[in-house]
C-alpha cells in the first residue's frame, strides 16, 4: 500500500455543506475533481489529474478499511467508508465517503465517482478506534454481538419464566406456545428485512463505524444510510453538474446576447452596404453611359483625324510643288546672274569700243581741220560720229545702271527665293512631323478605343455583377435577419434554461438539506 509521508498533525476540517467530488478510471486514475475536494486537499486539479487517487491516502489508513472496496464497486454497487485522506502539506481530513461505479451509453463501467461529506464526531471517533486496532493486527470486536434470533429466544424463556410460577402448566405451556409463534413471526419479518439490507450493503466494519450498532438494527439503519447516500451522492453530482452547466448556459446566454447585438450591427453595416451598393450601381451605370459616349467620340475623333491626314497630305503635296518652283526660279536667277555678268562684259566692250570711236572721230576732226575745206564735210561726219560715241557711252553707263539694278534685284530675288526655300524646307519638316503626329495620334486613337470599348464592356460587366451582388447582400440582409429573430428565440430558450436550472439546482438543496 502506498505510503505518503511526510505527515502532520493538523486537521482540515470539512465544512457541512460542502461536496468533494472526484471520477477515476477503471485503474484509479483521476480524471476530474471539484473545486470543494482541491480547496481541502490543497491540490491543483492539474496536479492531481493524471494521478493514482492514492495520493490523498493518508497511512494511517489500514488496508482493511478497504477491503471491500474493490469488489463490491466490480459487482456494480456502491461503497461507503470513513476515510481520513493527507493533504498536499501533510496533514489530514476526514470524510464520509461514496463512491459509486458509473456505466456509459451501453452499460458498461467506465468510470468510479466518489462523493465525500462531512462525517459525524461519533464516526469518526469509532473509526479512529477501530482503524488503531486494525493497524495494530488487533480483533475488531471483543464482545460477541447477539442476534435478533438469540434475543426471539430469550425473550420466549423469560416470557415462560414470567408465567410459570404463578399459573398451571398448560396455560403457562399455552402462552409460551402463543408467545414464540407471534416472536417468531415478527423475527421472520425482520430477518427478510436485515437480508434485504444486507443485499444493499454488507460491511460489518462500515456498519459499526457509521452506526455503532452491530446489530440487524445496525444492519437496517446502514442500508437506510446507503440509500441515503446514494440519493445524495446523485443530488450532489447532479448539483455540482448543474453549477458547469448554469456557468455554461449563462455563457451561452451571454453570448446570445452579444451575437444579437452583433446581429443587429451586422443588419446595419448590411443596409449601409446594400445602399452603398445601390449607388455604386447607379454609378456603374452613368460611367459605363459614359463610356460608350466617350466610345463614340473617340470614332468621330478618329474619322476627323483620317480627314486631318488627307488634307495634310495635300498640303505636303503643294508644298512639294511650291518648293521645286521655287528650286526652279533659284535655277533661272542663278542663269539670270550669269547673263547679266556676260552683259557686263558686252557693255564693257561697247565702251572700249566707244572709247575709240571716239579717238577715231577726233583724230578725224583734227586732220580735217587740217585739210581746211576739203575736210570740212569729213569734219562734220567726224562730229557726228563723235557725238554717237558719247551717246553710246551715255547708254552703255545707263544700261550699267540699269544692270547693276537688275543684278541688285535678282541679289534680293535670290535671297528671297534662298528664305523661301529655307520656308519650304522647314515647312515640309512642320508638315512631316505634323503628319507622323497625326498617324501617332490615329494609332493612339485606335488604342484608345479599343480600350474604350474594353471599359464599356467591362462596365457592363460589371453593372451586372453588381446587381448580383446586390441581390446576394439582400439575400444575406433576409438570412441574417432571419438568424437574428432564430437567435433571440434561442436566446430567450437558453434564459428559460437557466431559469429551470435554477430550480433544479434549488431542489437538489432542498433534498440535500435533509
Amino acid at each position: 500500500m502506498r505510503n505518503n509521508q511526510p505527515i502532520i498533525n493538523r486537521e482540515t476540517q470539512v465544512k457541512d455543506d460542502q461536496f468533494l467530488i472526484s471520477t477515476t478510471n477503471l485503474k484509479g486514475v483521476i480524471t476530474d475533481a471539484n473545486q470543494s475536494f482541491c480547496e481541502t486537499s490543497g491540490f491543483e486539479l492539474e496536479e492531481l489529474m493524471g494521478q493514482a487517487h492514492n495520493v490523498v491516502r493518508h497511512p494511517d489508513m489500514p488496508s482493511q478499511a478497504f477491503g471491500t472496496l474493490w469488489k463490491t464497486l466490480k459487482q456494480g454497487d456502491g461503497w461507503m467508508g470513513l476515510v481520513k485522506n493527507r493533504t498536499k502539506e501533510g496533514g489530514y481530513y476526514w470524510v464520509d465517503a461514496f463512491v459509486t461505479p458509473i456505466a456509459d451509453s451501453q452499460g458498461a463501467i467506465d468510470e468510479y465517482q466518489s462523493v465525500r461529506t462531512r462525517p459525524t464526531s461519533e464516526q469518526k471517533s469509532r473509526a479512529e478506534a477501530a482503524y488503531t486496532r486494525l493497524k495494530s493486527d488487533k480483533s475488531l470486536f471483543r464482545v460477541p454481538s447477539f442476534g435478533l434470533k438469540g434475543k426471539c429466544v430469550a425473550l420466549v424463556l423469560l416470557i415462560v419464566l414470567m408465567q410459570f410460577p404463578a399459573a398451571p402448566l398448560w396455560l403457562s405451556l399455552g402462552a409460551a406456545v402463543l408467545s414464540a409463534g407471534l416472536v417468531w413471526k415478527i423475527y421472520r419479518a425482520i430477518n427478510r428485512l436485515v437480508k434485504g439490507a444486507k443485499q444493499v450493503v454488507d460491511d460489518p466494519l462500515a456498519q459499526y463505524i457509521f452506526t455503532g450498532d452491530r446489530s440487524e438494527e445496525g444492519a437496517i439503519t446502514l442500508a437506510q444510510m446507503m440509500l441515503s447516500k446514494q440519493l445524495r451522492a446523485s443530488l450532489a453530482r447532479i448539483r455540482d453538474g448543474q453549477h458547469a452547466v448554469t456557468d455554461v448556459a449563462s455563457q451561452a446566454a451571454d453570448s446570445h446576447a452579444k451575437t444579437c447585438t452583433h446581429l443587429d450591427h451586422q443588419m446595419g453595416h448590411l443596409d449601409q452596404v446594400s445602399v452603398a451598393m445601390e449607388q455604386m450601381v447607379a454609378s456603374v451605370q452613368e460611367v459605363s453611359g459614359q463610356t460608350v459616349h466617350a466610345s463614340e467620340t473617340v470614332d468621330s475623333i478618329r474619322q476627323l483625324l483620317a480627314v486631318g491626314s488627307r488634307e495634310v497630305g495635300d498640303i505636303v503635296g503643294a508644298v512639294n510643288k511650291v518648293t521645286s518652283q521655287i528650286q526652279t526660279m533659284s535655277q533661272q536667277m542663278a542663269r539670270l546672274h550669269g547673263d547679266s555678268a556676260q552683259m557686263d562684259n558686252v557693255l564693257d566692250m561697247i565702251g572700249v569700243i566707244a572709247d575709240q570711236t571716239n579717238l577715231l572721230a577726233l583724230n578725224a576732226a583734227i586732220e580735217a581741220a587740217r585739210a581746211g575745206e576739203h575736210g570740212r564735210g569729213f569734219a562734220v561726219v567726224a562730229e557726228e560720229v563723235r557725238a554717237l560715241s558719247q551717246k553710246t557711252q551715255n547708254s552703255t553707263q545707263e544700261i550699267q545702271r540699269i544692270v547693276e539694278v537688275f543684278r541688285a534685284s535678282l541679289q534680293e530675288t535670290g535671297m528671297a527665293l534662298e528664305s523661301c526655300e529655307k520656308l519650304s524646307d522647314s515647312m515640309q519638316n512642320s508638315l512631316d512631323a505634323t503628319v507622323k503626329t497625326f498617324e501617332s495620334i490615329n494609332k493612339n486613337s485606335d488604342q484608345v478605343g479599343e480600350v474604350t470599348k474594353g471599359v464599356a464592356v467591362a462596365l457592363g460587366q460589371q453593372f451586372v455583377a453588381s446587381e448580383d451582388i446586390n441581390g446576394s447582400l439582400l439575400v444575406v440582409r433576409d438570412a441574417v435577419e432571419e438568424l437574428n429573430d432564430l437567435s433571440r428565440g434561442t436566446r430567450d430558450q437558453v434564459d428559460n434554461f437557466v431559469k429551470q436550472l435554477g430550480l433544479q439546482q434549488s431542489l437538489a438543496e432542498h433534498f440535500l438539506s435533509y
